[in-house]
């Protein structure tokens, strides 16, 4: 039975940080619970990105199939089609200029995303093996690089610019995507009937050639539909089309998850205090500027309150900011205040520490305390209404939780240093309900239903990474060994006590270590220095 991970241990190179012992466990040193990144160079800013978005729920299972997408598209238009079974195989990245339809930023782009994919596939693969070794991001770097050339040279930079740049990156590589959908949407090709044959390996290729038979159609309500029928079995379950219809697996093809998880709506709303017009501008964001409150009393403190004064602002424009009043045709004094229609499912939220001064463009940094609440409440038009009539009122289902925080040290953004603090979750719900997986398995091959009896336990497994001598708790449910394959290709395999209570861990390129809820608690309420202060910067929340 392995010997568990106690909070607070430094875990990387099996070195206790309290006693400075080694700690084993049985005959190998204990090591990190997940693959580490190495600093190549004042890169800390990127690997604590990489850090949290591996740990953002749904976002490598989404990550995933938008990569699974590019190949097979690249694969259509490098290969015949009677080859798609193994255009996954033998696709690369470059294979996509195919793809980008002769623009090179948007070649360069989708590599980007690939490369991005591929990192997450090395750091699995990693944690598959016995000893893991410290992953090196240049590769996925210097394609990052070739996007945007500021991140290039060894110079700090901004954790949060970083980030736009890459979710930005990912949803203009969905929508090429989906616009090559419907350029080159996918055709069912005609087909001879095959003859059934008696074998389990011809009766799997019969499958194979009648998935590309042309459905019948009829009408339902006065449109036409596609009558696919319900194949409900196929060898060991590796395939179930269970009747979804054809135009399902079209619409899954590029799917925007950066717009569906990271983006909400913003509401400016001015009201002329002359003739009571209300003009309301509508913005999509992916991130909100939280400005640090500096009058903070020594009573206790509703966190929640402070962040919605803070967020959900009022001002009267009057004097010399009067309001351009487009009815009464003249400057009046007007309201205007600023609400959020809809708030993301990832919600991320920037503390402005960071701000620039005089000529020369100098940025200097705020240390002033910023409480970081752990359960912060919505703050959306609707429940904002909600608690102003019924206070008290919280709605659980729009409740967020933190999942990560990227802290800064130092007094300046060039010299500084960033730590990435994520919430070790079990992902296994991300993988279990996917239908993609599913319909993409029905929709192009069979190739690997023989391999999949051989690797059931495997998949079963993909959280805990096993070895010997050590035994830890399996995920349950029927359900997860047919889950999707995102799971064995770059979900996460981290080694933890799933019976104890959730614990974090404190990612410092190389270094890993897992801390408890108090202890991250007690971080994040230190008052440090103004000179030298670990201060939180990135807040990142999951709606439950």
């Amino acid at each position: 039975m392995a010997m568990p991970i106690e909070p607070g241990m430094m875990v990387v190179g099996g070195v206790d940080a309290v006693g400075g012992a080694a700690v084993r466990c049985g005959h190998d040193d204990l090591e990190s619970p997940i693959t580490t990144l190495s600093n190549l160079g004042n890169t800390c800013f990127l690997n604590s990105v990489l850090y949290t978005l591996r740990f953002a729920p749904s976002f490598l299972h989404n990550l995933h199939h938008l990569a699974l997408d590019l190949r097979d598209y690249s694969g259509r238009n490098t290969f015949k089609c009677s080859s798609l079974g193994r255009g996954s195989k033998s696709w690369s990245s470059k294979d996509l200029p195919s793809l980008g339809g002769g623009d090179v930023n948007n070649v360069k782009m989708q590599i980007a995303t690939d490369k991005l994919h591929q990192l997450y596939e090395a750091l699995h693969t990693e944690e598959v093996k016995d000893h893991m070794e410290p992953y090196h991001p240049h590769v996925f770097l210097h394609s990052l690089r070739d996007v945007n050339p500021i991140f290039e040279g060894n110079q700090q930079h901004d954790a949060h610019e970083l980030l736009v740049c890459l979710l930005d990156n990912i949803r203009e590589t969905c929508e090429q995507l989906k616009q090559l959908v419907v350029s080159m949407p996918l055709t069912r090709v005609p087909t001879a009937p095959a003859v059934q044959q008696s074998t389990k390996q011809s009766w799997s290729r019969q499958v194979r050639k009648s998935l590309t038979i042309v459905r019948p159609r009829t009408k339902i309500n006065g449109e036409e539909k596609k009558i696919i029928p319900n194949e409900s079995v196929v060898q060991n379950g590796d395939c179930c089309t269970n009747g979804v219809e054809y135009e399902d697996e079209q619409s899954s093809i590029g799917h925007n998850f950066i717009s569906e998880y990271f983006e909400g709506v913003s509401l400016l709303k001015t009201t002329c205090l002359e003739c009571e017009h209300i003009t309301e501008r509508k913005e999509t964001f992916c991130d909100i500027c939280v400005p640090i409150t500096t009058d903070l009393k020594d009573e206790p403190l509703n966190v929640n309150k402070l962040y919605q004064s803070a967020l959900v602002t009022e001002e009267y424009l009057h004097d010399s900011n009067k309001y351009w009043c487009e009815q009464c045709l003249r400057y009046n004094e007007a309201k205007r205040c600023v609400k959020f229609e809809t708030l993301p499912k990832l919600l991320t939220l920037q503390i402005k520490r960071f701000s620039s001064s005089g000529y020369g463009s100098v940025v200097s940094k705020v240390n002033e305390h910023m409480p970081t609440p752990l359960v912060l409440g919505c703050f959306c038009e609707e429940c904002q209404a909600k608690q102003n009539s019924s206070p008290g009122w919280v709605n659980p289902e729009h409740q967020y939780n933190l999942y990560s925080v990227i802290m800064h040290l130092g007094a300046t953004m060039a010299s500084g240093h960033y730590v990435a603090y994520v919430k070790a979750r079990d992902p296994s719900a991300d993988y279990e309900a996917c239908t993609r997986e599913r319909r993409k398995t029905a929709s192009l091959s069979l190739s690997n239903s023989t391999s999949s009896s051989t690797n059931d336990k495997s998949k079963k497994k993909w959280f805990f990474r096993s070895s010997k001598n050590e035994s830890f708790t399996e995920p349950r449910g029927q359900y997860f060994r047919s889950s999707c394959r995102g799971a064995d290709c770059c979900g996460v395999r981290l080694r933890t006590d799933e019976t104890s209570d959730p614990v974090w861990l404190e990612c410092d390129d190389e270094t890993v270590r897992i801390i408890s809820k108090k202890q991250l608690e007690e971080i994040l309420a230190q008052k440090q220095p103004k000179n030298s202060a670990l201060t939180p910067y990135l807040l990142f929340y999951a709606r439950q």
